[in-house]
């Protein structure tokens, strides 16, 4: 589990550096709808062919009509605030910002999961979450506070 997460954060580092280089050639809100078509083009793909291999998928779809208005509705605001307007924030953000002080805002990630967690799940946040949740504010802060580069 840890490892996975420090490989994917590891993984997450270069997406930034690589997305500022690209952001010096394109414009931040093609380069984001290029991302979201190229991510959609997989999904479908990933998809269609998981369900003609005779794969999970398959089931899931025979029950899609069980799904409520509502529970579409939530899918769809998830992943249009995190894939669309969080990605097109952030490409605004690396063209003004170096990615090496964009990235420790990356970290706020756990902390704001957190809060989300507690808001919508009722999830419990114990007193050493909050302490390290503070350590992880004012360590971004200062990763974030170098002018120089």
């Amino acid at each position: 589990g840890q490892g996975a997460l420090v490989a994917s954060s590891f993984a997450y580092g270069l997406f930034r550096v690589r997305t500022q280089a690209h952001l010096k050639a394109h414009a931040p809100e093609a380069l984001n709808l290029a991302r979201m078509i190229c991510m959609g083009a997989l999904a479908t793909l990933t998809l269609v062919a998981d369900v003609i291999l005779g794969g999970g998928s398959r089931a899931a779809l025979a029950r899609i009509r069980h799904v409520l208005p509502m529970q579409w509705v939530l899918m769809f605001m998830s992943v249009f605030l995190s894939a669309f307007i969080a990605s097109a924030l952030a490409f605004s953000a690396l063209q003004v910002i170096p990615a090496a002080n964009a990235q420790p805002f990356s970290a706020l990630q756990p902390l704001f999961c957190a809060l989300w967690a507690t808001l919508l799940l009722s999830e419990p946040i114990s007193k050493g979450a909050m302490l390290g949740g503070a350590l992880m504010i004012g360590a971004t802060a200062l990763a974030c506070s170098d002018r120089s580069v």
